[in-house]
């Protein structure tokens, strides 16, 4: 079992221990168990970050064919120097949000004041608009919000190591590491969705459905979430028609190395479905059914698009950033379970239309 499964798999067990800590902790108060799972955390995020760093730099001696490209000695120590700076000023700072109440609370004016969620009548299908804000006092909330730092972070330092060269970044990428990469984050996304939502502590399961936007979809929520898909995808291809337009040749196959080695990474249909519905599931129930109600749309549509950053600083992270937009607003009017429709079409078929372009090209 590769090393990066292995982490995975210890960060699903060990945050959701956090999660249903900080579920069971009194309003205000942090559990010494709790204290001492978050710092364990914490330290193995710095440790991932050095790790990442030690195995970017041994790449060129690794591989004889990598020496060959760019020049991944530039600068390597001076980037892994920041990378790792910036992991321990982010663990320092999640730090201070469970430890320091009076820490959070400085932070309420940048976020949704925290409110009474409107709670759907039985046998309502009007979808309730489940504005619950952030709340300081709330162990939970500050474990949410720092995981979301951490996140994005993880994403931000594994491109700082790699120079922003989106080929390393990608490295081989072949299908079946693709796939269960997929499987593992997803896995990992709905244990803390699911958990840091009350399930198993002080939700019922219905309960725990509820207060993450999901229920069996209308006819009106599913053409909804089709119809926004549809969209979405026009909206890609014209974005893309315009990008390559005014964009330099060059500089436009140097922006969309990563995209193309994933796209090309996925040789089959059933590849593409389980990695459409893997990053559906997983994204959608964590930023669209956990985090929004929390932290608002815009917050998450922006934490959504800056943990995307490995498709560089270029019109796909607008891309991404308009396609995160619709998903939330999906969340807000039709229900996660809308959001999650729109998710899994656009990203089906733009990865099935990938699989038949490389079909069509093969000799």
């Amino acid at each position: 079992m590769e090393l990066e499964t292995l982490i995975l798999l210890a960060a699903v067990i060990l945050i959701s221990q956090i999660a249903l800590e900080a579920r069971r902790s009194p309003t205000e108060t942090v559990s010494p168990r709790l204290r001492l799972l978050w710092e364990l955390l914490l330290a193995g995020f710095v440790g991932y970050v050095v790790l990442s760093f030690a195995s970017f730099a041994s790449l060129p001696a690794a591989d004889a064919a990598q020496s060959t490209g760019p020049d991944l000695d530039g600068g390597a120590l001076a980037r892994g120097a920041l990378a790792i700076g910036l992991a321990v000023l982010t663990a320092l700072v999640d730090w201070l949000l469970l430890a320091s109440p009076g820490f959070r609370r400085r932070l309420t004016g940048w976020l949704p004041a925290s409110a009474d969620a409107i709670e759907a009548a039985p046998g309502d299908r009007q979808w309730p608009r489940q504005v619950r804000g952030f709340d300081p006092a709330r162990p939970i909330h500050a474990v949410a919000l720092g995981l979301a730092l951490l996140f994005f972070v993880q994403t931000f330092t594994d491109y700082i190591i790699a120079g922003g060269q989106a080929d390393v970044l990608a490295g081989n990428l072949e299908e079946s590491r693709l796939v269960v990469s997929a499987l593992l984050t997803a896995i990992l996304l709905l244990v803390i969705s699911f958990v840091g939502s009350g399930a198993g502590s002080d939700r019922s399961w219905s309960t725990t459905l509820h207060r993450l936007g999901l229920r069996r979809p209308t006819l009106a929520e599913l053409t909804m979430g089709a119809g926004a898909a549809v969209a979405l995808i026009a909206f890609q291809f014209c974005a893309g028609a315009v990008w390559l337009l005014v964009t330099p040749s060059d500089v436009f196959q140097q922006q969309t190395q990563l995209t193309q080695a994933i796209a090309g990474s996925v040789t089959s249909p059933l590849a593409a479905l389980i990695v459409a519905i893997s990053s559906s599931f997983g994204e959608e129930i964590a930023f669209r059914g956990a985090l929004q109600p929390v932290l608002g749309l815009w917050p998450t549509t922006i934490l959504f698009a800056l943990t995307h950053i490995q498709y560089q600083f270029s019109p796909a992270a607008l891309i991404i950033l308009v396609v995160g937009l619709v998903f939330g607003l999906l969340r807000k009017h039709y229900g996660t379970s809308s959001a999650i429709a729109a998710h899994f079409l656009y990203n089906f078929t733009l990865l099935i239309l990938a699989v038949i372009a490389s079909q069509v090209s093969l000799p």
